[in-house]
């Protein structure tokens, strides 16, 4: 799940949209592509990474087994960086949106 200090949020403005990660703690932001997006909206705690595969396949229209390698990687890198965490059971601690 995300860190309790990470914010994503997408922000529409008159020009268009914009997908936003935002570090509460550091004021670091980042602009993810619609995939990294639609991850982290799915990250709260509530699902079990199988679980956010299986929606993330619904949504893309890809077989988990092809969305699995990459976003294993992708997870690994969140977490070393500080922006996930990882909970033994979904629903165990979940998330607190960030001021």
């Amino acid at each position: 799940m995300l860190e309790d200090h990470i914010s994503a949020s997408e922000v529409i403005t008159p020009q268009g949209s914009e997908l936003l990660i935002y570090n509460t703690k550091t004021g670091r932001k980042s602009y993810p592509n619609r995939a990294t997006f639609n991850f982290v909206r799915l990250a709260t705690g509530a699902a079990t990474f199988e679980q956010i595969i299986k929606a993330l396949s619904a949504q893309s229209g890809e077989p988990p087994e092809e969305i699995w390698p990459g976003l294993t990687a992708l997870a690994e890198k969140m977490v070393k960086n500080g922006l996930l965490k990882i909970s033994e059971s979904p629903g165990e601690n979940l998330r607190t949106p960030p001021p």
